[in-house]
């Protein structure tokens, strides 16, 4: 999971990336899963005065940029996850009434029905003697499994996928952060700028502006 979200950051980086005349220190040497965590300033004035205000308004619109696009890439992720979840627990629960009934032999077989495809179904009689089932596995393959083996392999799935879900949670979490404070650096540091043409002490007023990097 880890290589794929810094392989997201990667890939916003050939998204947009703009000629940098000199590296402004934006971000902290410390990732959370490929993550990078952005650096909050503290003093704008020398910070502006060290690096200049053009190479550290593209570098943290660029940076901003590429936080945004992880943060639309791992919700696509948690979405698509959303939808897998109820999958396998419907499937864990089928298989477990299945194995129920087939400690009953004298239990008639289940009628129900499938899907062929798109909006055509048939009638199924499902006999209790098999005490096997198949799981779509995906890629276009099925398997077919002993009840406990394939009820142990749908617990694990789910389990692998409840703790994905998590890690995304937590990803988007730490990004939140990550993109708050982006918006208050660009912001103060447009401000500061706007402060050092007017020639006038302030106190940073013009909030609004700061859209200008993005």
């Amino acid at each position: 999971y880890q290589r794929r979200v810094h392989g997201d950051y990667q890939m916003a980086e050939e998204v947009k990336k703009a000629p940098e005349e000199v590296k402004v220190p934006l971000t902290d040497a410390a990732e959370t899963r490929g993550i990078p965590k952005t650096v909050f300033l503290e003093d704008v004035p020398g910070f502006i005065a060290k690096h200049g205000y053009a190479p550290i308004a593209q570098q943290i619109g660029d940076l901003y940029q590429k936080y945004k696009y992880i943060d639309t890439s791992l919700n696509r992720k948690k979405a698509a996850m959303k939808l897998k979840l109820p999958d396998i627990k419907k499937a864990l629960e089928i298989v477990e009434f299945l194995k129920e009934r087939s400690k009953n032999p004298n239990a008639a077989a289940i009628t129900s029905k499938f899907m062929l495809c798109d909006n055509l179904w048939a009638n199924a009689t499902i006999k209790n003697d098999t005490g096997k089932v198949c799981l779509w596995l995906g890629a276009e393959t099925m398997v077919e499994y002993p009840y406990d083996e394939a009820l142990e392999l749908l617990k694990k799935n789910l389990s692998n996928a409840e703790k994905y879900l998590e890690s995304i949670e937590n990803d988007l979490t730490f990004l939140k952060d990550q993109i708050t404070t982006t918006e208050v650096n660009m912001a103060r540091v447009y401000n500061e700028n706007v402060k050092q043409k007017q020639g006038k002490p302030g106190q940073g007023a013009i909030q609004q502006d700061s859209n200008k990097f993005t």
